[in-house]
């Protein structure tokens, strides 16, 4: 079966991965859903590993496989990116994609220091965060400095966290940059603007 992912900004991160001699070995950090990004590194011959807090999520996941006939296991396991159950440096690749923009800017800390730990020396890391220059109707109810929680339906609530442009910059200290860019989704109902959502996109090697 031929993947196409809608998680386009991966294809970028997995074209720096291919052009490494790196063992091709990758994490994904919130890798439950109804399309797990996973299934595409796993076309090109990686080895998969995948965390996530949801069962429900990881349910998805393995009823993509089952349901579209693929007799594999991307190893994805409930698990906490905020206190990664893997070794120092296990991976030379190691990504989390439209996860981190629903954690605090605490929790996002702790998340980004313990992917930096689990990845090698000259190992990739790709990470997504929420532009501030999403609009979202009123954002909900403010939680923080760029934190909001936000409705999603059914009188729930969820986190979302927004970053100014070169906010998140801080968390690839140990890193040599070698792509950034921001994107903006314009979303319309009826032929009307619903929503604007921006997204920072980074691709780091670790250098120390």
């Amino acid at each position: 079966m031929e993947f196409v992912s809608r998680a386009t900004p991966l294809y970028e991160f997995l074209q720096y991965c291919n052009k490494t001699n790196m063992e091709r070995k990758v994490l994904d950090c919130g890798a439950g859903g109804q399309q797990p990004p996973l299934y595409l590194f796993y076309q090109y011959g990686y080895k998969t590993f995948g965390i996530d807090n949801s069962k429900h999520s990881i349910k998805n996941a393995e009823d993509f496989c089952y349901q579209n006939n693929l007799n594999i296991d991307l190893n994805i396991k409930l698990g906490d990116m905020r206190e990664i159950e893997f070794e120092d440096e296990s991976f030379p690749f190691v990504y989390s994609y439209n996860t981190i923009m629903h954690m605090s800017k605490k929790d996002i800390t702790r998340a980004m220091k313990e992917m930096e730990r689990v990845l090698i020396k000259d190992g990739l890391l790709y990470v997504n965060f929420g532009s501030e220059d999403s609009e979202i109707g009123d954002r909900g109810e403010k939680i923080g400095e760029g934190e909001y929680a936000l409705p999603i339906g059914n009188n729930e609530k969820a986190l979302h966290s927004f970053h100014t442009d070169d906010e998140a910059d801080v968390y690839f200290r140990n890193f040599e940059l070698l792509h950034k860019d921001k994107s903006m989704l314009y979303r319309y109902e009826k032929g009307e603007l619903e929503f604007i959502l921006g997204e920072i996109n980074y691709v780091g090697k670790k250098i120390r």
